[in-house]
């Protein structure tokens, strides 16, 4: 599967298994809805450590670079919400990364319509 646009948000880290539940059904029912409300947010995935079950992969693929700096994106980061404030103490060791996307290669989902 091609990427969706022009860049991407790619983050790496840990969730304890104690708050697992809670993190996967906030990531899930707020944080992604909230992510893709934003303007240039075209697709997220999370991914889970097949090994222990404590590392998540997460990439939300954009528009174009600019998004990381939108006011929207920006109003997010600046205010979050109760359950994210909670939620982010849990992310052990995070690696965050933006990413310029120079090429991709895939099926295009557009194309199997």
């Amino acid at each position: 599967m091609s990427l969706l646009g022009g860049a991407a948000l790619a983050m790496w880290w840990d969730v304890a298994g104690d708050v697992r539940a809670e993190f996967e059904h906030w990531h899930s029912h707020e944080h992604f809805a909230e992510r893709m409300a934003i303007p240039g947010f075209r697709r997220a995935s999370r991914w889970r450590s097949a090994s222990d079950g404590s590392g998540v992969f997460v990439m939300y693929e954009l528009e174009n670079h600019d998004v990381l700096s939108s006011p929207a994106y920006l109003a997010r980061l600046n205010a979050p919400t109760p359950w994210s404030t909670k939620m982010m103490p849990h992310h052990r060791g995070m690696v965050r990364t933006q990413c310029r996307v120079l090429e991709t290669r895939g099926g295009d989902a557009r194309s199997s319509r």
